[in-house]
């Protein structure tokens, strides 16, 4: 499932998508392609709302580093609810 935002021209400006991870959680990302104007944000909070309606859990996970994700997750309603951290043994 994907959600698309257009410009005056039809132009994408943003689009995000959500994946069936598991029988109740999907999993969305999104993609801007213009910055600071809330394109992204106006993407991933619709298809969220579309995902809910449906009866999922909508979730967008990110890394802890993009800075840029997490602020579009956080403007679009987003609240951080679990970390993953990875590590690999040295010698």
């Amino acid at each position: 499932m994907r959600r698309e935002i257009l410009s005056d021209t039809d132009e994408m400006v943003a689009v995000a998508g959500a994946t069936e991870n598991s029988e109740r959680m999907w999993e969305l990302g999104v993609n801007s392609f213009v910055e600071g104007k809330g394109y992204g944000q106006a993407a991933l909070s619709t298809l969220a709302r579309e995902v809910q309606r449906r009866g999922k859990v909508p979730y967008c996970g990110t890394a802890l580093s993009h800075c840029a994700s997490q602020n579009i997750s956080l403007r679009a309603g987003f609240v951080p609810s679990f970390c993953e951290l990875r590590s690999v043994k040295i010698n």
